[in-house]
């Protein structure tokens, strides 16, 4: 079956398949009287309810994706990104290509989530994968699954950016939403909700508008440091018409202030989403179909991690032993003066 008008119409993937829900425009939640959400407790609960309901298109979503960023007016590229997303319900995959400026070779990574857990991959020189992280703990997978999900349902996530997506929803305990109030964006009406997030790293105020005609998905979102100062990051979402009324999104837009006298930079992304009749099978989404063999996975991490120790205890002894050597030497020339 086809959800979408488009031809045969990709979150770290959510876990969980759910049962296809074929008349998502009909539901309350798409419809509900905006008069219904006027405090941000019915705000929340609003926003967490219609999140379960577009998961099912969530977490089948296939496509790729285009990521560029720039100064404001500027032709010079930063970052220049590409990524791939394959999903079939309960697995998923997101491969990623990406360029940055200055640097001479381009990185790849994939997250994959599939029967043996959660793996993160990396490329070698020679073209080869390798497993650099791998989770098999339920919780972990659980969590890790949702920095997957910022691209397929990046609607409801007040983030920062798409590295801190667990600490970045609205129903997280580090997100607080403060008062809410219907207005009209671009003569559309819509809820405006600010927020504070208590993060030690990621810390910020924000306000977001969000607009029912979407399953309460945020269409703008403006944040500011914790202190409130500073002029705000700006994103702007862009959903794709042919999904409506499911969130899925066409474009993304943030426009991050760099200080007086720079121009702004601007990350732009656009996404090319459908669910494909036939949806990719299990065996995609295993270490094996990555050239991994799965079974030396469990001993790689322990290895690695060994040797980063050793690296790290190394490194730290060395530094210590030139300091003691500097010290000595300025101790030896102290003495020198003082007989001079």
């Amino acid at each position: 079956m086809v959800l979408s008008g488009r031809r045969g119409q990709w979150p770290w993937s959510v876990c969980v398949a759910v049962v296809l829900v074929s008349t998502l425009a009909a539901s309350p939640l798409a419809g509900q009287e905006p008069a219904e959400v006027d405090s941000p407790e019915t705000f929340v609960r609003t926003v967490r309810a219609a999140f379960q309901k577009y998961l099912d298109t969530a977490t089948r979503l296939c496509g790729t994706v285009r990521e560029q960023s720039r100064p404001e007016n500027g032709d010079e590229l930063w970052v220049d990104a590409r990524a791939w997303i394959q999903q079939n319900g309960r697995y998923g995959y997101f491969k990623r290509w990406r360029r940055d400026y200055g640097i001479p070779k381009p990185s790849w990574q994939v997250l994959l989530y599939g029967p043996a857990g959660f793996s993160m991959l990396g490329k070698t020189a020679d073209g080869n994968w390798y497993v650099s992280e791998h989770i098999k703990q339920w919780k972990a997978v659980r969590e890790s699954c949702w920095i997957l999900s910022f691209h397929t349902a990046t609607g409801y996530f007040p983030s920062p950016g798409p590295d801190w997506p667990v600490a970045a929803t609205w129903w997280s305990d580090t997100v607080q939403v403060q008062s809410v109030q219907w207005t009209e964006l671009d003569g559309k009406r819509v809820l405006k909700a600010t927020y504070a997030m208590d993060h030690p790293m990621v810390g910020h105020m924000g306000t977001a508008w969000v607009d029912p005609e979407w399953m309460w998905a945020i269409v703008r979102q403006e944040k500011r440091k914790a202190s409130g100062s500073g002029r705000p990051v700006v994103r702007t979402i862009v959903y794709d018409e042919s999904f409506r009324p499911r969130p899925v999104p066409k474009t993304l837009e943030v426009r991050t202030p760099r200080g007086e006298g720079k121009p702004d930079a601007l990350w732009r992304s656009e996404f090319d989403f459908r669910i494909p009749d036939e949806p990719p099978k299990d065996e995609e989404f295993t270490l094996a179909a990555f050239g991994i063999d799965p079974l030396r996975v469990s001993d790689e991490p322990a290895k690695r991690t060994t040797w980063l120790w050793l690296g790290l205890l190394a490194s730290l002894l060395a530094a210590i032993l030139w300091w003691a050597r500097q010290r000595l030497q300025q101790k030896a020339n102290v003495a020198n003066e003082h007989q001079r």
